[in-house]
């Protein structure tokens, strides 16, 4: 099962967003106007790296700790 979530930001919040949040169009140089489904993406993907830096944390001690034994 999904799960979704949903952030709701002020007119001047999402201006502010739009103004500064960092955004290129797949790798170049090229900045293009951020959407609602562009920053959802990139927020997905911010999490995802997150997660995966912390499974890898966890592994790699559990994989010491396996070797004290």
């Amino acid at each position: 099962m999904a799960v979704q979530v949903t952030l709701e930001f002020t007119d001047a919040q999402w201006a502010l967003v739009q103004e500064h949040y960092p955004h290129t169009s797949l790798g170049r140089d090229e900045v293009v106007p951020i959407t609602s489904d562009s920053f959802a993406t990139s927020l997905f993907n911010i999490v995802e790296r997150l997660m995966v830096k912390c499974l890898k944390e966890e592994l790699g001690t559990q994989a010491a700790d396996g070797f004290n034994v």
